[in-house]
């Protein structure tokens, strides 16, 4: 397999003593960064979906307030984005929009960086490929959720492919310190996205002068198979198909030709050692000087693994979501149902025809952009959860790969694919973005746009449906109302929004019963530490996805020594049947 080589395009030259843009690329350059941050302004206070806003919220608040993560206070995440988020509260404000200060920064760098990335291709494509990733990503889930940090760290490590030479003695530390930091925002996107780094770095590799092979052989085996294993373990044959069958494929494929030398292979592998032990160091001390490192292995190793198995997960597909679009088109009812039916019947096959594309293209004369290689790789992190969200974390940096490869493939196609592009940006910032999630499979695929209300809470001053606003308003006033600032409440099974937007703090370690309880064992020790200290309020939500043995067998408990009291929105409120002194 032949050594590629990518010649970086750059944006600016030194020419007569003085910095020149490329070809007036600098006015597209500057409307990608001004769009990207012109959007992200308007959306950033659009959205809000409580348990993942209260979860991110809360978790930084008790860190900031001196719990030790993993040992006072639960999280399956590995650490970075806790930390990240605690720092955006210290700096920006008791509130839930600190945290997506940090990400509206980030989405304007990466635009900035797509359209770096795509300069080859044209400024046009370059443009529309840095809107697509605008507004197909953050803005679609306004969330500080740690896979928005994955795709911003995805692109920070293609850009490192893309233009640090392969020579360069640090480059493979400074992508193993990427890979080991995403690594510790979210462990499945590092994973996947190493693969595709590993793969692509193997596939620039030169051909050994004689013998060779073995080992880069052994290590894309190694990796098709988890990848495989992966997709088979989580989804049906024809999503795992359509979104792990190319990426194992092209793996296979490298491994077949890969004449790449054994020493060459594992100088890189410890190149990437190197960096990857520097990005895993500061977390590593953080744990040992607090004595929580067996607490970290247990959140982000053992809790994080059951949460794949809960049955929900299993549930949705994309294909509901393209038949969904389907119906819309073929009985179309308006003009809205009739771009959202194609928008929806369009987006679930970009991941497939992406990593089709990348497969192509390897097998055929082994050169590819490490934008669309990698890219390739990124799509299977929506195969976790078949539901728009995920479809949404990694599908604008689809786009942009695709809009690449056509062009480069058919510059003639240029003018045609900006315009499709053009029209799937427009569709997803009309109708789309920072809509409700209560609409629904029928109502996100008709385009449907609630109407939202700014809510009057401190810590939360964000734009929700007007019943949501309510119903935390009356929740917030209720909790303060009727208990002190230095009281535990209890929200089940999850709803970690309730202890952020009052102050309370929970009465157990975990904001999750179906992820913090294991086993029965574990729920008797829940148990016996709501006897020794109980809660001054519990909330219940009956209708919740989380509900399982571990709600069940906590709401047996309380509902021993708690009363209902009322019920506010889909949420049950129990008070002590006694003062809590004599429970």
């Amino acid at each position: 397999m032949s050594s590629i080589h990518i010649t970086p395009e750059p944006l600016f030259a030194f020419r007569g003593g003085r910095v020149r843009g490329r070809g007036g690329a600098i006015p597209f350059f500057l409307l990608a960064v001004l769009f990207s941050a012109v959007v992200l302004s308007m959306f950033h206070d659009r959205f809000w979906y409580g348990p993942d806003d209260g979860a991110y919220a809360y978790v930084a608040s008790r860190i900031l307030a001196g719990d030790v993560l993993h040992r006072d206070i639960q999280d399956i995440h590995p650490g970075y984005i806790n930390f990240v988020n605690a720092f955006a509260l210290k700096m920006f404000g008791d509130d839930v929009l600190s945290l997506r200060y940090p990400l509206v920064l980030l989405g304007v760098v990466q635009a900035g960086l797509l359209f770096l990335l795509l300069m080859s291709a044209g400024r046009l494509v370059a443009l529309t490929g840095s809107a697509a990733l605008t507004a197909l990503s953050f803005v679609q889930f306004l969330n500080p959720t740690a896979h928005w940090y994955g795709l911003f760290l995805t692109i920070a490590l293609i850009s490192v492919l893309t233009w640090v030479p392969r020579e360069v003695v640090w480059r493979t530390a400074l992508l193993g310190f990427l890979l080991m930091t995403l690594v510790l925002f979210r462990q499945l996107t590092g994973v996947i996205v190493g693969i595709g780094v590993v793969g692509y770095l193997l596939l620039e590799l030169p051909p050994a002068v004689r013998g060779g092979g073995r080992v880069g052989r052994g290590l894309l085996v190694l990796m098709a198979g988890g990848l495989a294993a992966y997709a088979l373990f989580k989804t049906t044959g024809v999503a795992a198909i359509l979104y792990a069958g190319p990426a194992v494929g092209i793996l296979v494929w490298q491994a077949l030709k890969l004449r790449a030398g054994d020493g060459e292979v594992l100088r890189m592998l410890a190149g990437l050692a190197v960096g990857g032990i520097v990005g895993f160091l500061p977390l590593f001390f953080y744990h040992l000087a607090h004595g929580s490192l067996g607490d970290w292995y247990q959140d982000a190793v053992v809790a994080a693994l059951g949460l794949t198995e809960l049955a929900f997960i299993e549930q949705p597909s994309y294909a509901v979501y393209a038949l969904f679009g389907a119906m819309q088109l073929l009985s179309p009812a308006s003009f809205a149902g009739v771009v959202n039916g194609l928008f929806w019947v369009v987006l679930p096959l970009l991941p497939a025809l992406l990593g089709i594309a990348v497969f192509l293209r390897v097998s055929g004369d082994g050169m590819v952009h490490p934008l669309p290689y990698v890219a390739a790789f990124y799509t299977m992190v929506s195969l976790h959860f078949q539901i728009p969200i995920y479809l949404f974390y990694t599908v604008g940096l689809a786009v942009a790969a695709l809009l690449y490869l056509t062009v480069e493939a058919a510059p003639r196609l240029r003018p045609a694919v900006a315009c499709a592009a053009v029209g799937l940006v427009a569709v997803a910032l009309f109708y789309q973005a920072a809509q409700p999630l209560s609409r629904g499979g029928v109502g996100i695929a008709a385009g449907e746009r609630p109407a939202v209300v700014r809510a009057e809470l401190d810590r939360a001053p964000v734009w929700m449906p007007a019943e949501d606003a309510a119903a935390y308003g009356d929740l917030v006033a209720l909790i303060e109302r009727e208990t002190r600032a230095d009281e535990t409440i209890l929200a089940l099974p999850v709803s970690p929004e309730l202890y952020f937007l009052s102050g309370r703090r929970a009465a157990l370690p975990f904001f999750n019963s179906a992820i913090g309880v294991a086993d029965y064992d574990a729920l008797g020790d829940a148990i016996a530490a709501l006897q020794a200290a109980p809660p001054a309020l519990v909330f219940f939500r009956p209708d919740d996805k989380y509900n399982n043995f571990v709600s069940a067998g906590l709401m047996a408990f309380v509902k021993g020594r708690y009363d209902m009291w009322r019920r506010v929105g889909d949420t049950e409120v129990y008070r002590p049947r006694l003062a809590p002194s004599l429970l």
